[in-house]
């Protein structure tokens, strides 16, 4: 028997209802990806084929690719192809793939047909997927028929995979179905409404005061303390999340030591260990026209450097002279991911001081939150931003705990006869029910809201 990839047995087992077949209907996208099958040469170039696939002559319109197998075997005989698109998909794109597809003899009543996206970051790592079958049995017989699928880009994703498989029957007998005309489309998002507070993150990081970049967020520690937690973006090489503060430095005095202090570990459930990935703390002087004149560095751990503390806390100190013409400081603290690999550090108690002085001269180091946890967002009940359970992002909102809950925001930039979409993701975290215990849910990234005329 013909051995197939699992990256193809999970596009059967992850489907489910199957949807009728639907009328051809092609819309004015962005073209990233077209095939009817008609290269001379080879017109399966394109296409890694496993199972019973082939060029056959007989297409809608020339050639199609014909896939086959068998019902009714002890270990399903899935057959198909898969291949690459391009055009260059970007996070939160809307891809539109469709196909042309006819059934060559009529099969089993619980035959199916799937047409998946595959979407992948920059080593090839599968980061979602998004499938649709279709209930061949319910096809007209030598009916062309198509099947279209929507997905949206996830934020980690620089790649993606446009699959055909054929699932088979439980009964016994020869499965054939004809495809023809395969495109993929994308298109930008619509304008969102709730210009980004759908995410439920903020500029600060949860930490008033502070400037937060891609995957950082102010959380509560035992003891009334808070620290940043950070974590890779998962993007390009060398990327990080940094959180930073810019702080006047009035008429210092050339030659003055600027001193940073801060404490980091890494958790052993999400430890860095093993990795790549390494903690940064920086301070930046800076001219009047905020180019860095010069900066000092240190890392209170570093892979390539020895073995990685794990739950405990790695005080780092450092130093630098402030140049003639320093009218300011930049205080910066990051996580630096090298590839992809996983991991978070915590930062707590940092500290910006100058000369010999004692004075913290940093905006609430003590990472304090906001009087409210959604800003722009009217709140009932309880309610907070989490990192425990964010789909993407840095971070959900947690509603409930045990009592109502709500959380509503006002949408404008709509008129009268216009079309209001909305979209976002729930979950249900395991251990809540509401049924005699506490019951909440989590939304994540990203719920939006458009209009169109």
């Amino acid at each position: 028997m013909l051995l197939i990839s699992t990256a193809c047995l999970s596009i059967a087992l992850a489907t489910t209802g199957p949807t009728p077949a639907s009328p051809i209907d092609r819309d004015d996208w962005t073209l990233v990806f077209e095939d009817d099958f008609e290269d001379r040469n080879d017109a399966l170039a394109d296409w890694t084929c496993f199972g019973g696939t082939s060029s056959r002559s007989t297409g809608r319109k020339g050639r199609g690719l014909l896939i086959e197998t068998e019902g009714g075997l002890a270990e399903p005989a899935y057959a198909g192809a898969f291949t690459p698109l391009g055009g260059g998909i970007k996070p939160n794109d809307v891809v539109t793939a469709n196909a042309v597809w006819r059934i060559m003899s009529r099969p089993p009543a619980d035959a199916t047909f799937v047409l998946k996206l595959e979407f992948k970051d920059v080593k090839g790592q599968k980061v979602g997927e998004a499938s649709i079958p279709a209930a061949i049995g319910e096809a007209r017989e030598g009916k062309w028929e198509t099947t279209t699928l929507e997905a949206r880009v996830p934020a980690s994703a620089s790649s993606a995979d446009l699959a055909l498989v054929l699932v088979p029957a439980r009964e016994k007998g020869t499965l054939q179905l004809l495809v023809d005309e395969v495109s993929a489309t994308r298109e930008a998002p619509p304008l969102d409404l709730l210009t980004g507070a759908g995410t439920f993150e903020s500029s600060d990081g949860g930490a008033i005061g502070w400037t937060v970049y891609n995957n950082a967020l102010a959380v509560d520690l035992e003891g009334d303390e808070r620290a940043f937690k950070s974590w890779g973006p998962f993007g390009e090489p060398y990327a990080g999340s940094i959180m930073q503060q810019v702080v006047p430095l009035d008429k210092i005095r050339p030659g003055t030591p600027v001193r940073l202090q801060v404490e980091a570990m890494t958790p052993e459930n999400d430890s860095i260990a093993g990795t790549g990935n390494f903690p940064i703390a920086k301070v930046e002087c800076l001219a009047a026209d905020g180019r860095p004149l010069a900066h000092i560095e240190a890392r209170s751990f570093d892979p390539g450097k020895g073995e990685i503390p794990v739950n405990k806390w790695v005080n780092t100190k450092a130093e630098v002279e402030a140049p003639e013409g320093t009218v300011a400081a930049r205080f910066i603290l990051g996580f630096i991911q090298p590839t992809t690999e996983s991991g978070s550090i915590f930062f707590k108690k940092p500290r910006l001081t100058v000369g010999g002085k004692s004075t913290n001269l940093l905006t609430n180091p003590a990472l304090a939150a906001a009087d409210t946890a959604l800003p722009g967002w009217t709140v009932t009940g309880p309610a907070e931003t989490t990192d425990r359970f964010n789909r993407t992002g840095a971070a959900s909102l947690k509603l409930g705990d045990g009592s109502p809950a709500t959380a509503t925001r006002k949408v404008t930039g709509w008129k009268a006869g216009d079309t209001l979409t909305f979209e976002g993701w729930s979950r249900i975290p395991n251990g809540s029910s509401g049924s005699g215990q506490a019951a909440w849910i989590c939304f994540s990234r990203r719920p939006w809201a458009a209009a169109s005329p």
